[in-house]
């Protein structure tokens, strides 16, 4: 049985009780491999989000003639006056740059929740799960950065 104080070193065991929820324990090889999954989706989650975020935060400054959904400019004017197309309606940009902040702002507490759960799970200092949170992290940020910078 384990202590009921918490360890201040990192170690290598499979048994884990409590983890993050109530009753949510580890008692041999496939419930440790259980939680590192869980924890593997969760970095996968937040690096989701933040990339979602980034894509909304680069929507939300785009040049607005690039929302235009006016009548197409015909091929035979110059670039000059493609550049002085106007869009139709300045509310309809407020309005999508206002639906976007809406999203963004939906996924920070989500970002958050995510975040503090993997401190927590750092905080149970078990090897296993703070190596695949360390590795999981750069591989996770690795592929995401990648979709993000194109």
């Amino acid at each position: 049985m384990m202590p009921a104080y918490m360890f201040s070193y990192f170690e290598f065991n499979p048994i884990v009780n409590n983890f993050l929820f109530l009753n949510w324990n580890s008692t041999n090889g496939s419930g440790i491999t259980g939680i590192c999954v869980a924890v593997l989706a969760l970095i996968l989650i937040l690096e989701l989000i933040r990339t979602l975020t980034e894509y909304l935060t680069h929507l939300s400054r785009a040049d607005p003639l690039s929302l235009s959904t006016s009548v197409p400019i015909s091929s035979d004017r110059s670039p000059l006056l493609r550049a002085l197309m106007i869009p139709p309606s300045v509310e309809n940009v407020k309005k999508y740059r206002i639906k976007l902040h809406l999203i963004k702002s939906l996924l920070v507490p989500l970002q958050m929740f995510a975040g503090f759960l993997l401190m927590l799970a750092v905080m149970t200092y078990n090897a296993f799960v703070f190596l695949t949170l360390v590795i999981g992290g750069g591989v996770a940020y690795f592929f995401f950065s990648y979709i993000r910078d194109g």
